[in-house]
């Protein structure tokens, strides 16, 4: 198999640890991370470098946009929307999240000082980076946002794995900068490939797997 087949092999937790990583970052966030009960040292540490990964695997694309001080617009409030925000709040992005639950787009919001807006209401906004992180676009070709709302925006980020969503593009045909969602696997995998081997894949590699 090719060297980015397995790369991707290690680039997704364990099963076991997938609880654990979730709650973990639950309190990470309002920094708790051992709420309710200890854990021994090793195994709070194996965690803690876990919970680096998806913050680290979106803050190094997104950084190469420079959103430092720019107004950025989210969709989604779920597992991967949590990281994309560690990595806005992190590269001084203003956030603003939008999501069908309301509640959830809330919550998230208040760990991360970040703005919402109702799910009806994008068009009410326009911004430096627009973030798809919902399924939509995963099983059929379909936008989570129309046209005229991209031509809004100077960037487009969609986390759908996929050889070319809808919203990336109609993202090409304005001439809009764009974040696919391999990039996020990618930089996941190296992540991983970095804890679990000591060893850094160098940066011209990784573009490399993006670019083949």
């Amino acid at each position: 198999c090719s060297p980015s087949d397995e790369l991707m092999r290690i680039a997704e937790p364990a099963e076991e640890d997938k609880a654990d990583i979730v709650r973990f970052l639950g309190d990470l966030s309002l920094g708790k991370v051992n709420r309710g009960k200890r854990i021994s040292e090793n195994r709070q540490m194996k965690y803690l470098d876990l919970l680096k990964i998806p913050f680290v695997y979106w803050n190094k694309p997104i950084s190469k946009l420079e959103i430092k001080d720019t107004d950025v617009l989210m969709f989604g409030a779920g597992g991967v929307a949590r990281a994309i925000a560690y990595a806005v709040n992190d590269l001084g992005g203003r956030l603003t999240i939008t999501n069908r639950t309301e509640a959830k787009a809330l919550e998230l919001a208040a760990n991360f000082d970040a703005l919402t807006i109702p799910y009806t209401e994008p068009n009410k906004l326009s911004g430096y980076l627009l973030i798809n992180a919902t399924n939509i676009g995963m099983e059929k070709e379909e936008s989570i946002v129309a046209p005229d709302i991209i031509s809004r925006f100077d960037a487009i980020m969609d986390v759908v794995i996929s050889e070319e969503t809808e919203l990336i593009r109609e993202a090409k045909k304005q001439n809009k900068k764009y974040i696919v969602g391999i990039t996020m696997n990618m930089y996941q995998a190296a992540e991983q490939f970095k804890i679990y081997t000591g060893r850094e894949l160098p940066e011209s590699f990784i573009l490399g797997m993006l670019s083949s």
